[in-house]
């Protein structure tokens, strides 16, 4: 939730949407490990297979976490400030997860179709809801 206070050089001082933001990693995780959970049924795949795929998307909770985390999304910034700390921790993320991704792979082997289609999916689709649940709380301010 948005608080507000008095306005900045870059537009009002507020939060960002913290339960919004975890909301969005968690579901986003939940989901996809559901949807790999069913496709390993309904495909009747190997138990390794459907692992590789959930491992691929607990790398993306946890680098998707940290990055909330380090945003620290609960204090007050101007709105300006707020839209570049979030790009950066994009970028950021967009060049951890694949490092991450890639010194799990190596320690680990798991299957790497699995793996990597479901670190990709997850990836995308929790940007995909973070700029949702960003939006939706500075539309909700009037910002």
């Amino acid at each position: 939730m948005m608080t507000e206070a008095p306005a900045g050089l870059d537009g009002p001082v507020r939060t960002m949407p913290v339960m919004g933001l975890l909301l969005s990693v968690l579901g986003v995780g939940l989901l996809c490990g559901l949807l790999m959970l069913l496709l390993g049924q309904l495909m009747d795949l190997e138990a390794r297979t459907v692992l590789s795929g959930i491992e691929g998307i607990g790398v993306v909770l946890a680098v998707g976490f940290a990055s909330i985390i380090v945003l620290a999304p609960w204090k007050p910034r101007t709105v300006g400030t707020w839209m570049t700390l979030w790009l950066a921790s994009t970028v950021i993320r967009l060049l951890v997860t694949p490092l991450l991704g890639f010194l799990i792979y190596s320690a680990t082997r798991p299957e790497p179709v699995p793996y990597v289609l479901c670190l990709a999916g997850a990836y995308l689709l929790t940007l995909v809801t973070e700029v949702w649940a960003i939006s939706r709380s500075l539309h909700r301010q009037g910002s």
